[in-house]
């Protein structure tokens, strides 16, 4: 063999593992807990309770109330994480379940071991929350040996459980994943209980989480949700009846309730002829004026936000009554489609005799009257006299 040759197999040696490491890099996910509910008993009372991941109560233990203790009752946390995260062929070399402890019963102070058990039955969290379905005794089965253990003794900060084994046999498809149980260590033997951060509830960052390192390829990239840009458009009008010569306000706001942006608003309003456009202003952006067509560029509306686009205008002099002047605004966005508002209605009177001087009016007609009558009776009265 050629000297050149060896040197190129040596160099290839060394090269493979680095290439091994390459194929099987390290990569470690947080995930979130994809079902959890607390489900609890009270012997004395015969009562069933259950605490969704709304509720901000991930409790285990024995839940002691105040002296006299008619919610006393003994808690099981049931949780599962979804892996569908991890790509596959992935080996978990550590899995880390993480509680965020905020509240406990310790009637005497002291430390609750707090164990992770595996379940062994299928379950659901909205099956659980609903306490027709089940009692104490046929809540899901569990190992009743615990995976792992944690001493929890104070609130306000996080708690470990070391799954490795158990999150390694889900994904490998060994053991079906699910979930874990979480209670006291010995089993039924707590005077005292504590309580976890939820997913859903006032502080999601403090949720329970399963901290994942493999090795394998990394994850995907998640998936990015489809926008969601809800505009919405409305227009007001004062006054909503105006004579010849007086003026009318329009008011038109543009909001947007989606969680992403709209982007390049128009907003537009083609004015009625009867009305004289005096001023226009918007509150974000630029408008112009074109004839009788007022356009408000406005740009950007996010989510939360509002636009306010005002135009004065007045009641042209000429315009007889009574009449009805009906009008609408447009809205137009590249994302976030097309709006037109419902009519803003404006009524122009018709011509109405001054109330001032009325009634004086209205008796010098009948003196006038009154005058003519009396004329024909004299002229009557004189031709009756020539006769004779």
């Amino acid at each position: 063999m050629r000297k050149g040759t060896v040197w190129l197999l040596v160099a290839l040696l060394l090269v493979l593992p680095s290439f091994e490491s390459l194929a099987q890099s390290t990569h470690t996910v947080t995930l979130a807990s994809a079902q959890e509910v607390a489900a609890g008993y009270h012997d004395g009372l015969d009562q069933k309770v259950a605490y969704g991941s709304a509720d901000d109560a991930m409790r285990f233990g024995n839940y002691i109330a105040p002296n006299p203790r008619p919610g006393d009752a003994r808690f099981r946390t049931y949780i599962q994480f979804d892996l569908g995260a991890l790509p596959a062929g992935a080996t978990i070399q550590q899995a880390t379940l993480s509680m965020y402890v905020h509240d406990r019963r310790f009637p005497n102070g002291g430390a609750l071991d707090v164990g992770a058990h595996q379940v062994t039955s299928g379950w659901t969290e909205a099956g659980l929350m609903n306490t027709a379905n089940w009692t104490w005794a046929s809540l899901p089965s569990f190992h009743s040996s615990p995976v792992a253990t944690a001493r929890v003794d104070a609130i306000g900060q996080w708690y470990s459980w070391d799954v490795t084994s158990l999150a390694a046999a889900w994904q490998s498809g060994e053991t079906p994943n699910l979930g874990l149980m979480l209670c006291e260590t010995p089993l039924d033997s707590a005077n005292q209980g504590v309580g976890a951060r939820s997913r859903d509830g006032s502080t999601p960052d403090l949720g329970p989480r399963l901290v994942v390192t493999y090795a394998g390829s990394p994850p995907p990239p998640p998936t990015p949700a489809p926008p969601e840009i809800s505009p919405t458009l409305n227009k007001w009008v004062s006054p909503t009846e105006a004579a010849p010569g007086q003026e009318v306000t329009y008011s038109i706001r543009a909001s947007n309730q989606g969680r992403d942006a709209a982007v390049d608003v128009l907003v537009t309003d083609v004015v009625p002829d009867e009305l004289e456009i005096l001023s226009a202003s918007t509150s974000q952006g630029t408008v112009t004026i074109a004839g009788q067509t007022v356009s408000a560029n406005v740009g950007v509306i996010g989510h939360g936000f509002a636009v306010e686009v005002v135009i004065r205008t007045r009641v042209r002099e000429d315009v007889p009554g009574p009449l009805t002047i009906e009008n609408v605004a447009y809205l137009k966005s590249p994302n976030g489609g097309e709006l037109t508002t419902g009519p803003a209605v404006v009524t122009v009177p018709g011509l109405r005799l001054p109330r001032t001087g009325y009634v004086g009016a209205r008796w010098g007609v009948i003196l006038a009257l009154a005058v003519g009558l009396l004329a024909v009776i004299v002229e009557l009265m004189g031709r009756k006299s020539t006769v004779r």
